[in-house]
């Protein structure tokens, strides 16, 4: 896993926080999934067609096509990164 830090100040974090501050770290977070499981989250997306269109037929035989060309085992890796902000809380 590789950790990344990043040098992002948001107000709103750095108001919740308060005095004591916080940190951010970006961690890899790759998901490998299956064909069902891409199809899935690629359906999951607010642009994704709508089952039972024609639009959602030829996506879905887009990314068949995609995952048939990259598939190892059986999955694909759906790269992901995960970021973290964390401190302590503190009065203003």
């Amino acid at each position: 896993m590789t950790v990344t830090e990043t040098a992002t100040d948001n107000a709103t974090l750095s108001r919740f926080f308060g005095k004591a501050g916080y940190q951010v770290r970006t961690f890899d977070n790759p998901q490998p999934l299956n064909r069902q499981g891409l199809i899935d989250r690629l359906a999951s997306a607010s642009y994704m067609p709508l089952p039972g269109s024609v639009e959602y037929a030829r996506v879905v035989e887009g990314i068949n096509a995609l995952f048939d060309a990259h598939q190892t085992a059986g999955k694909v890796i759906m790269p992901h990164d995960t970021t973290v902000y964390y401190g302590r809380l503190s009065e203003k």
